[in-house]
C-alpha cells in the first residue's frame, strides 16, 4: 500500500506544478515588474526541460537503480520548488522552475518504470489508470487549490505547497526499497545507458504503436489550450460556466481507464482498439459538422473523442513497457518523451490559421484518427511487428 501512495504521490507532481499557480499569473508582470512574455516562459521553459529531463533520466535508472536516481530527481524537484517560493526577479523563478522541470522529468519516468518494475501485468494497468486519472483530474483541481490559497496568502504560497509535496514524497522515497536487483541492471558506462534509448526506439513494433498512442495527444492538448476560447469567445459562456464545461469533458476522461478495466473482461485489446478507432472517427467528423451549432454539441463530440483516448492508454502504456525486459526506464523515458512532445505539436497546430478554433479542432481529430488508424493496420499486418498481446 506505501508503494501505491508513493506512486500516486508521484504523479500529482506533474499537473500540480504545471497549474496550481496558474491563477497568479496575470499578476505576476506587474509583480516583477516584466512582460507577459517572461512570465510564461517560467510555464514553457518548465515544459521544455520536463520533457527532456523525462527522456534522459530513465535510461540512467537502468544503470544505477531506481532509488538513488528518484531519491536525487524529487530532492532536485524540492529544492527548485523552494527557489520558486523565494525568487525575488523573474529571472531567478524561471531558473528556479527549470531546476524544480529537471526533478520532475525524473519522477515521471522512474515512477512509471517503478510500475513495471513491482507490478504483475494485470495489477500494472490499474496502475497506470490511476495514473492516468491522476493525469486528467490535475488540471482541474490544482487550480483550484492555487486560487483558494490566493485568497488568503501571496503566489509564494502555491510553490511552498508544492515544495511540502515534493519533501513528503521525499521521504516516501528513502524509505522505498531498491526495485531494480543488481544482476538486472546495465552493466555499461553512463554513454551506452543513454544509448539505449535508440535500441529501444529501433523496435519497430515498440515505435509504431508509441506513435500510434501518442497522436491522441495531440488532439487533446490542442483542446487544452484553446478550449476557454470556444467556450467564451465563440460560444459566448461566461468564465464561470466555461469551468463547468471544462470539468465535465475533465470527469467523462476521467472514466476512460475504467471503460478499459471494464471492457477487458468480456473483449480483447485488439477488438476495443478497433471500436475505439471507429469511434474517433464519429467523434472528429460529428465536431466538423454539429460541433459549431451549440455548446452542447461541440462538449458532447469532444466527450467522446476524449474518453476514447484515455480509454486506450492504459493497456496500450502496459502493452509498451512489457515488450522491454531489461531497458523499462528506458521504454518510460521514451512513453513519457513522446507523449509530451506530441503534446507540444498539438498546443502549436492548434493556432495556425483554421477558419475558427472548433474546425481546426475537428481537423486535427480527424487527421490524427486517419493516421492512427493506418498505423494500427500496419501493426495488424506487417511481418515485423507482434501483436500478439492484442489477442489475450
Amino acid at each position: 500500500m506505501g508503494l501505491i501512495v508513493f506512486i500516486i504521490l508521484a504523479n500529482t507532481i506533474i499537473p500540480f506544478s504545471i497549474d496550481m499557480y496558474t491563477p497568479a499569473v496575470p499578476s505576476l508582470p506587474g509583480y516583477f515588474n516584466t512582460t507577459e512574455w517572461m512570465v510564461n516562459f517560467t510555464l514553457m521553459g518548465f515544459f521544455l526541460f520536463l520533457t527532456i529531463s523525462s527522456l534522459l533520466i530513465g535510461p540512467i535508472s537502468d544503470k544505477l537503480g531506481r532509488k538513488p536516481v528518484l531519491v536525487a530527481s524529487i530532492a532536485i524537484y524540492t529544492v527548485g520548488g523552494a527557489l520558486c517560493a523565494i525568487a525575488s526577479n523573474i529571472l531567478t523563478l524561471i531558473g528556479a522552475r527549470l531546476v524544480q522541470a529537471t526533478g520532475a522529468g525524473g519522477i515521471t519516468s522512474v515512477s512509471m518504470a517503478l510500475v513495471k518494475d513491482c507490478f504483475v501485468a494485470e495489477r500494472r494497468e490499474r496502475m497506470i489508470a490511476i495514473i492516468q486519472v491522476l493525469a486528467v483530474v490535475g488540471p482541474v483541481i490544482a487550480p483550484l487549490i492555487g486560487g483558494f490559497l490566493l485568497r488568503f496568502f501571496s503566489w509564494r504560497a502555491s510553490f511552498v505547497t508544492l515544495a511540502a509535496l515534493g519533501a513528503i514524497c521525499l521521504v516516501f522515497g528513502i524509505l522505498f526499497e531498491e526495485s531494480l536487483p543488481d544482476e538486472d541492471r546495465n552493466d555499461v558506462g553512463l554513454i551506452s545507458a543513454l544509448g539505449r534509448l535508440v535500441t529501444v526506439g529501433r523496435n519497430p513494433s515498440f515505435t509504431v504503436l508509441l506513435i500510434t498512442l501518442s497522436l491522441f495527444n495531440v488532439a487533446f492538448t490542442a483542446y487544452l489550450a484553446v478550449a476557454s476560447y470556444i467556450y467564451v469567445d465563440t460560444f459566448g459562456t461566461t468564465p464561470q460556466q466555461y469551468t463547468y464545461f471544462f470539468a465535465i469533458t475533465a470527469a467523462f476522461t476521467a472514466l476512460g481507464p475504467f471503460i478499459w478495466v471494464k471492457a477487458s473482461k468480456n473483449v480483447t485489446p485488439r477488438l476495443f482498439t478497433n471500436i475505439m478507432m471507429a469511434l474517433a472517427f464519429v467523434a472528429a467528423i460529428a465536431l466538423l459538422t454539429v460541433g459549431e451549432s451549440s455548446v452542447f454539441s461541440f462538449c458532447a463530440a469532444f466527450i467522446l473523442f476524449a474518453t476514447l483516448q484515455s480509454a486506450i492508454r492504459p493497456y496500450m502504456v502496459n502493452i509498451l513497457l512489457s515488450r522491454q525486459e531489461g531497458d523499462t526506464g528506458s521504454a518510460s523515458s521514451l512513453i513519457s518523451f513522446m507523449v509530451s512532445i506530441f503534446g507540444v505539436v498539438g498546443m502549436g497546430v492548434i493556432v495556425a490559421p483554421w477558419p475558427n478554433y472548433i474546425f481546426g479542432l475537428g481537423a486535427i481529430m480527424l487527421i490524427c484518427a486517419i493516421l492512427s488508424c493506418a498505423l494500427w493496420v500496419y501493426l495488424l499486418h506487417s511481418p515485423r511487428t507482434h501483436i500478439e498481446e492484442f489477442d489475450k
